[in-house]
C-alpha cells in the first residue's frame, strides 16, 4: 500500500493516508481520484480522530491537527515519506 518516486536518483517510499466518513462527497472524489491515477492509499475512519485511543499513533496525530486547521472538514489526508532505496 504504497508507492515510490524517485528523488536525486534515489527512491522515496510514499505512503497515502486519508481519513474518511461514510456519505461524505468529497471523501469519495478523492478515493475515486487516487483509484483513477494509480495512487495507493490506505483509508482510515475519521472516529479514530474523535477519542483518544490505545491505539492511537503519530499519523492520528498528524491528521488530529490538520483536520483542526481544516476547520473539521473531512477529508484529511497525510502523506508519510519513508526511507531511501
Amino acid at each position: 500500500m504504497f508507492y515510490s518516486i524517485r528523488y536525486r536518483q534515489k527512491e522515496v517510499i510514499i505512503m497515502k493516508y486519508i481519513y474518511t466518513a461514510p456519505d461524505c462527497p468529497k471523501c469519495e472524489t478523492l478515493k475515486s481520484g487516487y483509484r483513477t491515477q494509480g495512487i495507493p492509499f490506505k483509508e482510515r475512519s475519521a472516529d479514530r480522530l474523535k477519542n483518544p485511543a490505545h491505539d492511537r499513533d503519530d499519523i492520528d496525530v498528524e491528521a488530529f491537527a490538520q483536520l483542526s486547521m481544516q476547520n473539521m472538514v473531512l477529508p484529511v489526508e497525510i502523506t508519510k515519506e519513508g526511507g531511501f532505496n
